[in-house]
């Protein structure tokens, strides 16, 4: 009886400390509207939710922003040039 008390006891736990986690990790972010320029000339708008630390740049035709952990994360693909908008 007291192992599976203390099983649950640290599931539980284990379930709260990543609910807290996900919650700080998703917290601060942001709607931002963007007007795209794809390659084929075209315009695209497009609304993503970001980090509001993102800093937004275009590499090899892709619309990204740097994580904190050091990754680039890939808001969309064939981009010349973008816009955001207020």
């Amino acid at each position: 009886m007291k192992s599976t008390t203390l099983v649950f006891g640290v599931l539980l736990v284990i379930i709260i400390v990543l609910q807290v986690y996900n919650f700080r990790c998703h917290s601060d972010t942001k709607n931002v509207k963007f007007d795209v320029t794809l390659i084929n000339g075209t315009h695209k708008l497009i609304e993503k939710e970001v980090p509001t630390y993102a800093n937004f740049h275009i590499y090899e035709q892709k619309l990204q922003y740097k994580e904190l952990n050091g990754y680039y994360r890939t808001i969309y693909y064939n981009v010349i040039d973008f816009k955001i908008i207020e």
